[in-house]
């Protein structure tokens, strides 16, 4: 291999396993994480994984029976995952399996690109490299936009939280209050 097609060579593979690792996200537990679209039936696809659902309005109360335990009513982002539809799976796989067959593809160019003999031959497989490369792009980035997407979900969940515990500061501190003063007491659990 060329040295410097070694380079490119070394970006699709880390590519495939960046796709393999993103269609994998989007599949059940237990299932085998292959690439091709039509793998996993779409009426296979659990709606409301527990691992993947949005906090409940029960979820957001300031005070909680374990008040006692410090730090409580404290969520952290591990606890606020975005909730995924089976149609926001099914587009995550999507998008996984048409990036993974991408690179593939353009595996294939790369080596036509270091076979072509001739002037016309190494001027067309630079042209459906770049055609295809381009398509590439155009594919990370609407995975890179769902990933944006999702995080500002998490955030806007996580403002939502903060400001209902604004809200209710006072009777926060007042639970608070009362549950040291009955552990001071010997009264506490």
């Amino acid at each position: 291999m060329k040295p410097k097609y070694a380079f490119m060579s070394l970006f699709v593979i880390l590519a495939l396993v960046v796709a393999v690792v993103a269609s994998s996200q989007a599949q059940d537990y237990g299932r085998s994480r292959n690439v091709l679209p039509d793998t996993l039936p779409s009426d296979s696809v659990r709606p409301a994984d527990p691992l993947f659902r949005a906090p409940k309005d029960s979820d957001l109360k300031p005070m909680t029976d374990d008040i006692h335990k410090p730090f409580a009513s404290v969520k952290t982002t591990d606890a606020l995952p975005r909730k995924i539809g089976a149609e926001e799976a099914a587009l995550i796989r999507k998008i996984g399996a048409e990036e993974a067959k991408l690179v593939l593809q353009t595996d294939d160019l790369i080596r036509q690109l270091e076979t072509a003999e001739a002037e016309d031959q190494l001027t067309d497989a630079k042209a459906k490299l770049s055609d295809h490369l381009g398509k590439w792009f155009d594919v990370r980035q609407k995975r890179q936009e769902r990933e944006i997407e999702a995080l500002e979900a998490q955030v806007k969940t996580l403002k939502k939280l903060a400001r209902k515990r604004q809200e209710n500061r006072e009777e926060i501190i007042s639970h608070k209050l009362d549950q040291i003063i009955r552990d001071s007491l010997g009264l506490g659990f």
